[in-house]
């Protein structure tokens, strides 16, 4: 709200500098996040993610009603957010997650889920708020995961409800079947409902709409869903 700029993504080599102080990691890739003036593109803070393997920030938004952050993407092994170590899955898989900060960076809570077996491959890709501050969010499982609301796999596009500093709680997920998805993009229009898009292999079925793709080839989706 205030025009600033934040960015996420990754970082390898042990150090980076993004115009603010050095960030340093062990990790093999750390998540970098970085806000800047949206004035004049002056760093005003900057956080390094990510304590062991390989650790990557896909998607960032700003809740409009409290203006702090929320990331989006996968680590491996362990990582430290701010507010102590959270342990990821099984041993050379991935974890997906959603981790929350406030204006000046400081963590103020952490999520995560799957990572199964050693070589899930599960992500967060994109992260979105309504008007009213409600948190879209989307992307890729490969083991199974419970929001909150039944436990789900494969392509997801979830809703929740976040309040204040706290952590965000589900109000509703949706999965697919039949194909192998990730969803990369996520969006609310001004009528509150939730539109993801992605692309999937084989025949994918949005929930009663089955869609029939180009088999190993890749295929671009777009679906849309109500409150």
């Amino acid at each position: 709200s205030a025009g600033d700029v934040y960015i996420t993504g990754t970082f390898s080599g042990g150090s980076a500098n993004y115009g603010g102080p050095t960030l340093s990691s062990t990790a093999y890739k750390a998540i970098f996040i970085g806000k800047y003036s949206g004035a004049d593109g002056s760093a005003r803070w900057a956080r390094a993610i990510g304590t062991t393997n390989s650790n990557v920030g896909y998607g960032i938004a700003t809740d409009p009603s409290t203006g702090n952050v929320v990331i989006t993407g996968q680590f491996m092994g362990s990582a430290d957010f701010g507010s102590g170590t959270v342990l990821g899955g099984a041993s050379g898989g991935s974890t997906m997650f959603l981790a929350g900060y406030d204006s000046l960076g400081n963590n103020l809570w952490t999520r995560s889920w799957g990572g199964d077996y050693s070589n899930s491959q599960d992500c967060g890709m994109a992260v979105t708020f309504s008007a009213d501050g409600q948190l879209g969010w989307t992307g890729r499982m490969t083991s199974s995961a419970d929001f909150g609301t039944g436990v789900l796999a494969n392509c997801f596009a979830a809703s929740f409800s976040i309040s204040g500093n706290s952590a965000p709680q589900a109000l509703w997920a949706k999965n697919t079947t039949g194909g192998q998805l990730t969803g990369q993009g996520i969006a609310f229009d001004n009528q509150g409902y939730l539109s993801s898009v992605g692309y999937f292999y084989n025949n994918p079925d949005f929930g009663g709409v089955v869609v029939t793709g180009a088999g190993a080839t890749p295929t671009f989706f777009g679906v849309q869903y109500t409150k």
